[in-house]
C-alpha cells in the first residue's frame, strides 16, 4: 500500500499476502444471571488449519420504544393526526474493542464459544428485538501480534498491573525518512459475516412521569398552557368531548432523543 500526504510525504507498507478467512460457523448467546447480561459467542474453524489467528468486529442493532405514543401534533394552529411515528426507533452501535482469538496452542484450528459481546439487561436493548452482525477476519502472525500489542496499550483496566503504555508501530514506513513514525498496520483478508437476531424480551418497558391533561385551546391570551402553545408532545385526545389532550415531555414520547432513528433497517 502506498500513501501520499498533502505535505508531500510518502509512505509504503510491506507486501502482505491475502488471508482467506474461514466462514463463521455460528453465533450464539446465553443469559448470565451473575452478570445480569446476555453474552454473545462466536464459533468458527479452519479444516486446513491455516488461519490460527483471528480478529472480529460487530455491529449491534436493537428496536426500542419511547414510554408514550405521540399520535397528535399542531399544524397551522390546529391539532391534527401525526403522520410520522416517533415512538419506535432502531439504535445502532459498532464495536470499539479489539477482539482477537488464536488457536496456535490448540491441537486443531477451532474457535468454540468465544465471547465477543456482553449486553446488560438493564440497557433494554434486549426487550423487543436485538440483532448483531459479526465480522470475522483471518490474520497473519505479524498482524495478530500488532493488534495484541495495541490492545494491551489501549484497553487496560487502569489497575497497577496494567502493561505500561508503549509506542506501537506497524508495517508502514516513511519512504524518505525512517525516523518519521507511522502508526497503523496494513493487512489483507477476506471478510466473513453472520447476522444473529433474537427477541428474548429481557428488560422492562420504559417508564416516564405520568402525562398531563391540558385543554386544546387557550381561553385567553393570558391563559395557562394549552395544546396550541405547549412545548410538550401531544399524545391523544382526552375527555368526554375530546376537548383536551394528554401531553408528555419530549424525552418520554420521542424515541429519537435516545440516539436512534425511525428508519426501519432493511434486514428487520
Amino acid at each position: 500500500m502506498r500513501i501520499k500526504t498533502k505535505d508531500g510525504q510518502e509512505y509504503l507498507s510491506e507486501y502482505v499476502a491475502v488471508t482467506i478467512t474461514p466462514a463463521i460457523d455460528s453465533v450464539t448467546y446465553k443469559v448470565d444471571p451473575v452478570l445480569n447480561a446476555a453474552v454473545f459467542y462466536v464459533n468458527t474453524h479452519d479444516t486446513q488449519g491455516k488461519t490460527q489467528f483471528y480478529r472480529w468486529k460487530f455491529e449491534e442493532t436493537w428496536e426500542y420504544e419511547a414510554a408514550y405514543y405521540s399520535a397528535l401534533m399542531v399544524r397551522n394552529d390546529s391539532v391534527v393526526t401525526r403522520r410520522d411515528n416517533i415512538n419506535r426507533c432502531w439504535g445502532k452501535l459498532k464495536s470499539g474493542s479489539i477482539l482477537l482469538g488464536s488457536t496456535i496452542k490448540l491441537s486443531s484450528d477451532v474457535i468454540k464459544d468465544l465471547p465477543i459481546n456482553r449486553v446488560p439487561i438493564s440497557t433494554n436493548k434486549l426487550f423487543i428485538k436485538y440483532s448483531i452482525l459479526v465480522k470475522q477476519y483471518g490474520l497473519s502472525r505479524q498482524a495478530f501480534e500488532y493488534w495484541t500489542d495495541l490492545a494491551k496499550t489501549t484497553q487496560g483496566t487502569g489497575s497497577l498491573f496494567d502493561v505500561l503504555p508503549s509506542q506501537v508501530t506497524g508495517n508502514i514506513r516513511n519512504v524518505a525518512d525512517q525516523r518519521i513514525l507511522a502508526f497503523g498496520y496494513f493487512s489483507a483478508a477476506t471478510e466473513e459475516t453472520r447476522r444473529f437476531t433474537i427477541s428474548p424480551r429481557l428488560g422492562m418497558f420504559p417508564r416516564c412521569i405520568e402525562p398531563d391533561t391540558i385543554p386544546i385551546r387557550c381561553s385567553s391570551r393570558d391563559a395557562d398552557e394549552c395544546a396550541l402553545n405547549t412545548a410538550k408532545l401531544l399524545l391523544t385526545y382526552w375527555g368526554p368531548r375530546s376537548d383536551s389532550v394528554l401531553v408528555a415531555a419530549h424525552s418520554c414520547a420521542d424515541c429519537r432523543l435516545q440516539g436512534g432513528t425511525t428508519e426501519k433497517p432493511s434486514y428487520w
